[in-house]
């Protein structure tokens, strides 16, 4: 089934005006192969859990090897591609874990500047990485966002004791 992307999720790069997502029962497991913003525009993010989060942390390390290895060959498609995704990805983790709905990305430093869990300047930084997504160096500054989000994933856990999933 296709669905419109709202207007509060139509923000280069992920959506433009008239943009579609498919929802299928069928999912693979791996969030690369999502669209953008998934969990929110379908309205699944309470779906989420700690299994998920770990893997999401999981993918994203193997996918980094790969896209350091893009750039370096200047495969310009794939890298954007993969970047679009992972910025969408990184973003809803931040959610999350602040147990936090992404409501309108266009409002996105001022949601974020607002969260206890959250990387330094993540707000800047993420809104930098959006504008320059096919640079090395908004590559560079999301593989320093998601190494610090992992461990105040981490360290959340352990303070607040969230409990562990089956």
């Amino acid at each position: 089934m296709d669905i419109t992307v709202p207007t509060s999720f139509q923000r280069e790069p992920f959506y433009k005006t008239g943009d579609t997502i498919t929802t299928s029962e069928q999912w693979n497991g791996l969030f690369i192969d999502l669209p953008s913003f998934y969990f929110n525009i379908t309205k699944q993010q309470s779906n989420i859990n700690s299994e998920w989060l770990i893997k999401l942390f999981e993918e994203w390390k193997v996918e980094k090897r790969k896209v350091q290895t893009l750039f370096k060959e200047k495969n310009g498609e794939y890298i954007s591609n993969v970047m679009r995704k992972f910025i969408a990805h990184f973003t809803e983790v931040l959610f999350w874990i602040n147990d936090e709905v992404i409501l309108d990305l266009h409002v996105l430093g001022d949601s974020i500047s607002l969260f206890k869990w959250q990387p330094i300047n993540s707000s800047e930084r993420l809104e930098y990485i959006i504008a320059h997504y096919k640079k090395y160096h908004a590559w560079i500054q999301l593989s320093e966002l998601y190494t610090e989000l992992e461990k105040l994933y981490y360290k959340k856990r352990q303070l607040v004791k969230e409990p562990k999933s089956t």
